[in-house]
């Protein structure tokens, strides 16, 4: 044995790591390391490094510290003789999570990945302690890491501090952080995953409030507040966080008041978008997985062109099982393994999250290892279909809707690929009916428009529009449309009332604005076959057939858009979003006038225009598009039916039918009664949507100045639509650029 072997076996008996370890051992790990000295100031490592080495601390004083642009180094942890460096990149594969460099003269013993993989099969103990080590290290790093963005660079005794009040928690996906309700005992930083915050309405389902991203917190309200929890947070994939009680956080915040500070100040936030109802989802990594329905689907044609679109919007990697094999250099782990190889895959995946923004995994077309990996990695999963195909679930997913059947499951979209070239989908109802999804997205094979705005809904960054009733003045929305159009602003969801309705089904059909101005000039220009009025002033025949004779049999899920339309519940005094089913039923009811048409019958209830309740349904396209941009055009004006001249209390209707035949007569005529009828059913909405405004919900309300029409003036459709066009071309530009200006991937 050397003199520089002896001295490495004799310091490698003080390192608590290695205690109790075979003298065997030791030998061999002292035999297969060199001697490394540095000089203070000297670098053992640099933070990205390719890591094939670790280091034994013999002699001197070190610092791990992690580097980013624009901020002071921030130091993580100091190192002394016994402490082992180094050991995390080794032992999870991957890149150095930081740099270390000498604080003083130090030796240390180096030794490489090879040498230790030989010792490892002799000495299983040895591995599991690198192991443990890398993991406590790793929660180490993220914990540093969450707490230097969120209080700037801070001592390594404050991380120290911190770690030592934290608990660790590891939740699998679909696991229940804490319900709606429960004690507000702890706040949680989310150090690797995603949860989710929902809301329960008291009703069937949920209402998603937010998504939170690693190294946001969750819970402080409430612990702050001493309420009770007033959501519900559960995780959508795998995630780690770190607890912190009520009494480990009112120590924590005794000794560190900038903490407290930082704290009050993220709450006030908080609070305010909480009572503003506007809290959208949290920006972060997002991680996306495409799973075939069936086995001859092909996915790597469309997940090339969706990870081509991402792209567009963030750095975007795609990952299959031979690519991160070949990344790993082994095979896929089995489903929760703790091992040395779940922990490399862990941290290379947590690498690809901090280096990009949107991770795309693409499944097997049988249920495999990796399978099991990307859908539990994934925020939100792609079931993917050939639409000409049969709609009953494949043998994998069955398979994974019968493990989600217990639990939470991630968001789920259906994706359903249609040859080039298709005019209209077709029974969207029976993919939908086979299977539990939370929303469904139509793509031509080979379309790069439906591509683009699959990417925009799966990552969070749809463009949604909202068009509010008003009878003929809704022409103005064909601008608006116009004016998107010339000016490249995607519409990849859209929903309306009344009228607005009619012209939002449109687009959703696939008709561009020329093609909607054209085609829709005639059919809705006289409506109204008068009848004795016992029910309404109109029979409501002649709408019936016209609305049916320009949309035929189109099923709400067959449009190439997600679309919804109001309609009021005459019966419940309730809102109705229609979503699904006949489109000419839907926009039947919802353009039936209260005294004008007649209401429409469904299953036991009266259904009437939706403007009666929600005229610009704002809040209905944020809580379907919680993290993307909401527009809405707002054809009613807050100031309408004025009167030219004063009117008594007392009309005659045959007085003024008199009068009107009389051009030389004079005196003020009141309003028709169909204005006086239109007006007033969109009175409360009115005032409802300057509420909603008040909230933020919309990023942009256009106002077309359209209140010179009357709302039965379909002569002057062309007219109306220029104004729309040329009011809100220019609003829109600087509201489109300012965005892009804001998000260049927007």
């Amino acid at each position: 044995m050397t003199d520089d072997a002896a001295g490495l076996r004799e310091g490698l008996e003080g390192v608590p790591l290695l205690h109790d370890l075979p003298a065997p051992t030791l030998e061999a790990l002292a035999a297969g390391m060199r001697l490394v000295r540095l000089t203070a100031g000297d670098l053992l490592v640099r933070q990205d490094d390719e890591g094939d080495e670790i280091f034994v601390i013999l002699r001197g004083d070190l610092e791990a510290f992690r580097e980013e642009p624009g901020r002071p180094d921030q130091v993580l942890t100091l190192l002394g003789p016994g402490d082992v460096v180094g050991e995390l990149a080794v032992r999870a594969g991957g890149r150095r999570t930081a740099s270390v460099r000498a604080r003083t003269a130090a030796t240390l013993g180096a030794v490489h990945r090879a040498t230790l993989e030989v010792l490892f099969r002799g000495d299983p103990e040895l591995a599991l302690r690198l192991t443990e080590l890398s993991a406590r290290r790793l929660r180490r790093s993220q914990l540093a890491d969450y707490l230097a963005r969120r209080f700037g660079a801070i001592e390594p005794s404050v991380i120290d501090d911190v770690e030592r009040e934290a608990t660790w928690v590891a939740l699998a996906a679909g696991d229940v952080l804490f319900h709606q309700g429960d004690p507000g005992d702890a706040l949680y930083i989310l150090l690797s995953g995603r949860l989710r915050v929902v809301h329960d309405e008291g009703t069937p389902g949920e209402r998603v409030l937010a998504d939170v991203g690693r190294g946001e917190t969750v819970g402080e309200i409430a612990l702050v507040t001493h309420a009770e929890r007033s959501a519900t947070v559960y995780a959508v994939r795998d995630s780690h966080l770190a607890r912190l009680s009520h009494a480990a956080f009112t120590r924590l915040t005794g000794r560190y008041p900038a903490a407290m500070l930082q704290i009050t100040r993220l709450l006030g936030v908080r609070l305010q978008q909480t009572s503003a109802g506007a809290e959208r989802v949290r920006a972060g990594s997002l991680s996306l997985a495409l799973v075939p329905c069936r086995p001859d689907v092909a996915l790597h044609g469309l997940a090339g062109a969706l990870v081509d679109a991402l792209e567009t919007i963030g750095p975007t990697a795609l990952l299959t099982r031979a690519s991160v094999e070949a990344a790993l250099g082994g095979s896929i782990p089995s489903e929760g393994s703790q091992g040395v190889d779940g922990l490399r895959l862990a941290q290379w995946i947590d690498e690809q999250e901090t280096q990009r923004r949107y991770l795309v995994y693409v499944a097997d077309p049988e249920w495999s290892a990796w399978t099991a990996r990307a859908v539990q990695q994934a925020d939100r999963v792609l079931l993917v279909a050939d639409a000409t195909a049969d709609p009953d679930p494949g043998p994998l997913e069955r398979r994974l809707l019968a493990g989600w059947s217990a639990s939470r499951s991630p968001h789920l979209t259906l994706v359903l690929l249609h040859p080039p070239g298709t005019g209209a989908p077709r029974d969207t109802a029976r993919w939908r009916v086979a299977r539990r999804v939370d929303d469904h997205v139509h793509v031509r094979a080979g379309a790069a428009g439906d591509i683009g705005r699959l990417a925009r809904i799966v990552s969070g960054n749809a463009v949604g529009l909202v068009l509010g009733g008003g009878g003929a003045r809704g022409f103005a929305h064909v601008g608006v449309l116009r004016a998107c159009e010339e000016l490249g602003i995607p519409v990849d969801m859209i929903g309306g009332t009344s009228s607005g309705a009619i012209f939002a089904a449109m687009p959703a059909m696939g008709l561009g604005a020329a093609e909607i101005l054209e085609q829709s000039a005639e059919p809705f220009r006289a409506v109204l076959d008068l009848t004795p009025p016992i029910v309404s002033l109109a029979a409501g025949g002649r709408v019936t057939r016209s609305i049916r004779a320009f949309f035929g049999d189109r099923q709400i899920e067959d449009l190439w858009l997600p679309y919804f339309c109001m309609a009021a519940n005459l019966t419940r005094a309730d809102q109705v979003v229609q979503d699904d089913g006949p489109l000419a039923d839907a926009i039947r009811a919802t353009v039936s006038l209260p005294g004008v048409f007649p209401p429409v019958y469904r299953d036991g209830d009266l259904l009437v225009d939706g403007g009666l309740l929600n005229n610009l349904p704002i809040d209905t396209m944020r809580a379907r598009n919680p993290s993307g941009a909401v527009l809405a055009v707002d054809v009613s004006p807050a100031v309408d039916l004025t009167a030219s001249a004063p009117f008594g209390p007392a009309v005659s209707g045959w007085r003024l039918a008199g009068r009107r035949l009389n051009p030389r007569a004079r005196g003020g005529d009141p309003p028709g009664i169909l204005d006086v009828l239109q007006r007033s059913l969109v009175l409360g909405s009115v005032y409802l949507r300057g509420q909603l405004k008040r909230q933020h919900l919309a990023d942009l309300v256009l106002h077309p100045p359209v209140g010179e029409w009357g709302l039965f003036d379909y002569a002057s459709q062309r007219a109306i639509a220029e104004r729309g066009y040329e009011s809100s071309r220019d609003e829109l530009a600087a509201w489109w650029s300012g965005r892009a200006a804001d998000d260049p991937g927007a």
